[in-house]
C-alpha cells in the first residue's frame, strides 16, 4: 500500500484518523481529527502523537508517551487492542476517546506505520471511564490507609471525581451523572 492510498483510506473513515510512524511522529492528520482534537493538519504533522494528545488511562496513568505500549507493540508486530483514553484538545479541554489501531506496511518503507481511528466517547461511556478512574484512586487511597502510610502519600481526587462519587453515593444513574 502506498502512503497516498493509506491517507485516502484514513480520510474516508467516519472517525478521526491519524497515521504515525513507529517513533510516534504524525505523518497524516485527517479533517475529522482536526475537528475532534482542535489541532490543524499543519500543527499536527511531524509532531509526536504523545506530545500532542497527552493521553491518560481511566486510572489517570500516562498512556501516551515516548514509551507508548502501542508503539512498542508495533515494533514487535503485535495486534493492538482498542483503548479508551482521556486526551487534551488544542483548547486544553479534556475529552474521552476510544482509539482503534491498525498496522500498515507502506510500499518502499522498512518500518510499518499505525493508523489510529479515534471516536469521542459520550454519555454513559464517559461516565464509566470517570468512574474507573475514581475507583482506582479510591482503591489506592484505601491501600495507603491500610498500610498506615503518611497522609502526604494520599492520592487527591479531582473536583469532578469527588462530584461523581457523591452523585453515585446519592443514587444517581450514569446517564443523570453525565448530564450534570
Amino acid at each position: 500500500m502506498t502512503k497516498s492510498e493509506l491517507f485516502d483510506v484514513a480520510e474516508q473513515s467516519g472517525d478521526a484518523a491519524l497515521v504515525v510512524r513507529c517513533d510516534g511522529a504524525i505523518l497524516y492528520w485527517s479533517e475529522r481529527a482536526e475537528r475532534l482534537f482542535g489541532f490543524s493538519r499543519s500543527e499536527a504533522r511531524g509532531k509526536h502523537c504523545f506530545d500532542l494528545l497527552e493521553g491518560r488511562t481511566a486510572a489517570g496513568a500516562t498512556f501516551c508517551s515516548a514509551h507508548c505500549p502501542v508503539l512498542a507493540g508495533l515494533e514487535r508486530r503485535e495486534p493492538t487492542p482498542t483503548v479508551d483514553l482521556e486526551i487534551a484538545t488544542a483548547a486544553q479541554r479534556a475529552k474521552w476517546i476510544s482509539i482503534s489501531t491498525l498496522q500498515a506496511n507502506l510500499t518502499g518503507e522498512q518500518q510499518p506505520v499505525l493508523l489510529h481511528l479515534c471516536r469521542e466517547l459520550h454519555g454513559d461511556l464517559q461516565v464509566a471511564a470517570m468512574a474507573k478512574r475514581a475507583y482506582s484512586r479510591v482503591t489506592e487511597l484505601c491501600a495507603l490507609l491500610a498500610d498506615s502510610s503518611p497522609a502526604e502519600n494520599a492520592v487527591a481526587l479531582s473536583e469532578r471525581e469527588r462530584e461523581v462519587l457523591q452523585l453515585a453515593a446519592d443514587g444517581f444513574t450514569a446517564r443523570r451523572t453525565a448530564e450534570t
